[in-house]
């Protein structure tokens, strides 16, 4: 018998299953041909690889992530720390990209030709990170149609988008921006006006009221948005920086005359410069009765500005007023006429108020002379009472506490300044309407003005006009106005009409004031011969 053929010891099963398996086993143990079996090593079968579709591949960082911080003792901790760690790297890594940028920008521009073994292994580098690079690409690259924008060789940004000359009203909103909004508009907001970035506020220090002019373009979030500054109000933005504030400014009487009887000849606009004259920076109030002709006697004013002082800025402010008197207003006035008509909201009111009022302050800081005609103050309390939405106080009428305070603050604002403009505010309270929050308004702001004009129900019932109460009309301080001959003469022939009933007295005057074309040469008939 052959070695090959010896046959081997048997083993219970029990003891193959209990017998030490030895780490080392030798050749003895082994049969006939496991020998070279066991010099090579077992291969693995290779495991397939799955490829991950779009959500696995998103959720499973986040899920290693999640394991890995939860794992130990205070995994939590470990967390956190790896979590910054890889936020220090990133900040880092874009670091290092954005000076790799502007040192290319800057090999770029000298126009020297990059080194082969450089870019062999910038090309090595960027393999390493690719997916990372390409993710921040992504992200960076979110921009108008899928493009990044062109950089220029300093590393900033060029802007690709056309501007155009656009300019607007500036008003400052609650979100810290501004907008520009247009005449056209009266002043109301819309979509399209023009956005204004904070930074361009505080650079200028712009105010509400000013017009500013610079380029426009076309902004993601917003329609238009102003990316400079060219004008102020037409001047220089750096010139501007040195005028007063207009509550700064020092207020002193009207010295000047608006004689506009002279220059329209009307009967009405005559009587009311020897009864109550208007003066530079007066602020005045015409108090009247429904149907009295206090329309009608403030556009024959308004007209008068126009033909014979048209350096004066002449703004009408109508609030709450009807369609058809708003478009005779259009028609018939030169100026710049801003209407919020009746069947608009109250807020819509205020808004239109506050520009308004606002413009014409940025014209008196620059010494402009401004003539405000507003219909009517009692209209305007009424919508900044329903606007305020209520202090907890309510006055009898139903007026709130401090609804008074901006309209006070709009009529009060009219003044003559001694080194900048002037602001004239001609406004009509409403009286005698059945409701008891008129007369309210109306005793809030008696006494506040220094010039008043009372009309009379009873002589507009006899078509008398103007139906201007004589006694209960008059200006302060009127020796400022006119001179003291005139002024002489014109307290005679007061003292002469109260003397009699206040109709016939104002028959009698219109009457003999249209006998003659100036005046002066009514009023010389009253002349006293001090011989005499």
């Amino acid at each position: 018998m052959s070695m090959c053929s010896r046959a081997l010891p048997e083993r219970h099963p029990t003891e193959a299953c209990l017998a030490p398996k030895d780490p080392t086993p030798t050749t003895e143990s082994l049969p006939f041909g496991a020998m070279e079996r066991t010099q090579k090593p077992a291969k693995r079968r290779p495991t397939r690889k799955r490829k991950a579709t779009k959500s696995s591949a998103q959720e499973t960082p986040a899920k290693a992530d999640a394991q890995r911080d939860g794992q130990g003792q205070g995994g939590e901790q470990q967390g956190q720390r790896r979590k910054k760690s890889r936020r220090g790297g990133r900040r880092r890594r874009k670091q290092k990209d954005r000076e790799e940028g502007k040192s290319g920008g800057e090999a770029h521009s000298s126009g020297s030709a990059p080194d082969k073994s450089t870019t062999g292994e910038a090309q090595a580098g960027e393999a390493a990170t690719g997916t990372s690079r390409r993710r921040r690409g992504r992200r960076r690259n979110k921009h108008e149609g899928g493009r990044s924008p062109e950089r220029s060789s300093d590393g900033g940004q060029q802007t690709a988008r056309e501007s155009t000359l656009g300019q607007g009203l500036f008003i400052a909103e609650k979100g810290g921006y501004g907008t520009l909004r247009q005449e056209a508009k009266q002043y109301i907001s819309t979509k399209q006006d023009i956005y204004v970035p904070q930074r361009l506020i505080q650079k200028h220090r712009l105010r509400d009221g000013s017009i500013i002019e610079g380029p426009v373009s076309r902004g993601k979030k917003h329609k238009f948005q102003l990316e400079a500054v060219n004008t102020v109000d037409g001047e220089d933005p750096a010139q501007l920086a040195t005028l007063r504030p207009f509550k700064s400014l020092t207020s002193i009487d009207p010295d000047f005359h608006y004689a506009v009887g002279d220059v329209t000849g009307d009967v009405s606009m005559r009587i009311l410069d020897i009864i109550s004259p208007v003066g530079r920076g007066q602020r005045g109030l015409i108090v009247a009765q429904p149907r009295t002709g206090k329309t009608t006697l403030m556009r024959q004013f308004a007209r008068g500005i126009e033909e014979g002082y048209p350096e004066v800025h002449l703004f009408v402010l109508l609030v709450d007023e009807r369609p058809e008197e708003a478009t005779e207003w259009i028609r018939s006035t030169k100026g710049k006429v801003f209407v919020s008509t009746s069947d608009e909201s109250p807020a819509n009111h205020v808004k239109l108020a506050e520009a308004v009022w606002k413009r014409c302050q940025r014209l008196v800081e620059l010494g402009e002379d401004v003539v405000l005609i507003m219909d009517s103050i009692t209209r305007l309390a009424r919508a900044y009472n329903n606007h305020s939405g209520g202090s907890g106080r309510t006055m009898s009428g139903g007026l709130d506490s401090r609804a008074m305070e901006r309209p006070r603050q709009i009529f009060g604002s009219a003044r003559n300044t001694e080194t900048a403009g002037s602001l004239t505010i001609l406004s009509t309270a409403l009286i005698d309407t059945g409701s008891k929050m008129d007369q309210l308004i109306f005793e809030e702001f008696k006494g506040t003005g220094n010039m008043e004009v009372m009309l009379n129900r009873k002589l507009s019932d006899r078509r008398i006009f103007p139906s201007i109460d004589i006694e209960k009309s008059g200006t302060r301080k009127e020796e400022k106005l006119i001179t003291s001959n005139k002024l002489r003469l014109i307290n005679t022939l007061r003292r002469v009409l109260l003397r009699m009933n206040f109709i016939e007295a104002m028959e009698l005057l219109v009457a003999k004031l249209e006998d003659v074309e100036k005046t002066e040469d009514f009023l010389a008939r009253f002349e006293v011969d001090p011989e005499a």
